[in-house]
């Protein structure tokens, strides 16, 4: 635990197993989280939500299960700038609820399990400059206009970089559709 007396950091790295401790939401004044590289199993805590203060949660290169915790859109109000979940087993959708993250900057969901839809409301994150999607090979349809041409207007002060795979069942942007993922998206 790393303090300078107004915020808190908590960064534990190398060799640590079991579950992420829920006791975490007690640190009211937690301003990062970094757990990466670790031996993590279980669920991303919900408890994450209550941590208003947060600016940055790095969970990277664990073996989280399970859902993204819907509970991560109560962080709308907090200054949170970089949400790193990739290099996990993570399940289920995008969670719609990433996208009331206004001041969300970094999206790293890579190297997981996640499946379906990528939601067009991504596109309508203001901040957002970098989205990693890539080896989600369950991610399905097409990838909203909105989230290809985020950051690509005059007053963007930088274009949004964004990172899929082209896949029969993922396609848009720079990649050609054929008729499995548009169906895809259809259903």
């Amino acid at each position: 635990l790393i303090t300078n007396g107004m915020s808190w950091s908590f960064c534990l790295q190398k060799h640590l197993k079991g579950s992420i401790p829920t006791v975490l939401e007690t640190l009211t004044r937690l301003t990062n989280l970094f757990l990466f590289e670790n031996q993590f199993t279980g669920e991303v805590p919900s408890e994450l939500g209550n941590l208003q203060q947060l600016q940055r949660i790095i969970l990277n290169q664990n073996s989280l299960q399970g859902p993204i915790p819907t509970e991560l859109g109560h962080l709308s109000a907090a200054p949170l700038q970089t949400l790193e979940l990739q290099d996990n087993i993570l399940q289920g959708g995008i969670p719609t609820h990433l996208c009331l993250l206004s001041n969300l900057k970094n999206l790293f969901l890579e190297n997981n399990n996640l499946s379906g839809p990528v939601p067009s409301c991504l596109g309508s994150i203001p901040q957002l400059e970098r989205l990693e999607l890539a080896n989600n090979n369950r991610l399905t349809g097409t990838i909203p206009a909105d989230v290809c041409f985020l950051g690509k207007n005059a007053e963007a002060e930088s274009s949004l970089v964004l990172g899929f795979d082209c896949t029969s069942n993922l396609c848009g942007c720079d990649c050609a559709c054929d008729e499995s993922a548009t169906q895809q998206e259809g259903k």
